[in-house]
């Protein structure tokens, strides 16, 4: 298994395939050419997991090559949706996959009530960073504590039911729901904020929401392989075909991290209207100007990187110990 020490060398690695490219295995090293020329060189040891974003062609040997060396490879369209991917993974560790489908019906809402309240503690810190808070930010601050502390008052499945004579779950999703209405709508007014409309990409600040979610939601996808969960076994996300329930899930603690990224592109100017496309009523970041906003969001998450790693290893540690107690927080 992957260690913290081992996984502080590792890099991340995107290619982008928007012009021919061709990848070899050289002496250990992976090796990335274009036009003839070597613009990517790195020593296999070195990586945890390689994005290919856009069309490519690929061999046999170079599969075998990546598997060879444990690194995790993805594949991501020109929208940074992954639809394909292998590589380092534990298969068959039926310990972690029999307790974990035992806490799914054991301890789900208490899962579930750590995990919302670790997102929306991040949340109500990034509004308490803000230097020049507005009334409505302070407002809104006070509002979130007051949610924050309902969610807290959960002890388990039938006191909630009694609390609010309703399925637990769904008083949850309503809290989470109206604490990221008063975080969004406060956290991004200057950027002219008209609500979260994930996919809708209705304006600039939703479509580089989802460019820097979906960028964090593949490396934690790529760290929960690492160890055996079944990926669509989610706890607060419920089953539902095809989609990653369990990434979802431990998305949720660090998306705080691209929140503030794009804040802070917003105040350095480096976000260009310019560079924004609008067809059908939808913004679209053409892909020739993409590559300094994902610059942007994997910079922001390899800055957190080590307490990603750690988070998910505990939250793997918790599963097979049986301890809830032991459940990870991330605070950003």
């Amino acid at each position: 298994m992957l260690s913290l020490p081992d996984f502080r060398q590792k890099q991340i690695v995107y290619i982008e395939a928007i012009k021919n490219k061709d990848i070899a295995f050289r002496n250990q090293n992976l090796m990335v050419k274009e036009d003839k020329k070597i613009i990517i060189q790195i020593p296999c040891g070195k990586i945890f997991a390689v994005f290919i974003v856009g069309n490519f062609t690929f061999s046999s040997v170079l599969v075998q090559k990546f598997q060879k060396f444990g690194i995790s490879l993805f594949f991501l369209n020109f929208n940074f949706r992954c639809y394909g991917s292998f590589g380092a993974k534990t298969d068959g560790n039926v310990l972690l996959r029999k307790k974990q489908y035992t806490l799914l019906e054991k301890d789900n809402f208490i899962i579930s009530q750590k995990i919302i309240l670790n997102k929306c503690e991040n949340q109500l810190k990034l509004l308490k960073n803000i230097r020049k808070k507005s009334d409505k930010v302070k407002e809104n601050i006070d509002k979130i504590k007051k949610i924050i502390k309902k969610i807290n008052s959960f002890s388990d499945l039938s006191d909630s039911i009694n609390i609010e004579e309703k399925n637990p779950r769904e008083v949850l999703l309503g809290y989470e729901g109206n604490i990221a209405k008063l975080f969004f709508s406060v956290y991004f007014e200057e950027m002219n904020w008209h609500g979260r409309k994930p996919r809708i990409k209705f304006d600039i600040t939703n479509t580089l929401l989802d460019r820097g979610y979906t960028t964090l939601f593949n490396i934690v996808e790529s760290l929960l392989k690492i160890y055996g969960f079944d990926i669509y076994a989610g706890i607060y996300h419920q089953f539902f075909y095809q989609r990653k329930s369990l990434v979802c899930d431990l998305v949720e603690p660090f998306r705080c991290i691209i929140d503030k990224a794009l804040r802070k592109a917003y105040n350095l100017d480096q976000i260009d209207k310019k560079d924004f496309e609008v067809f059908q009523n939808k913004y679209v970041l053409p892909y020739k100007n993409s590559k300094k906003y994902s610059k942007i969001f994997l910079e922001a998450i390899m800055e957190h990187k080590e307490e990603i790693f750690i988070y998910t290893q505990k939250y793997y540690r918790s599963f097979i110990s049986e301890k809830i107690s032991t459940f990870p927080n991330f605070e950003i």
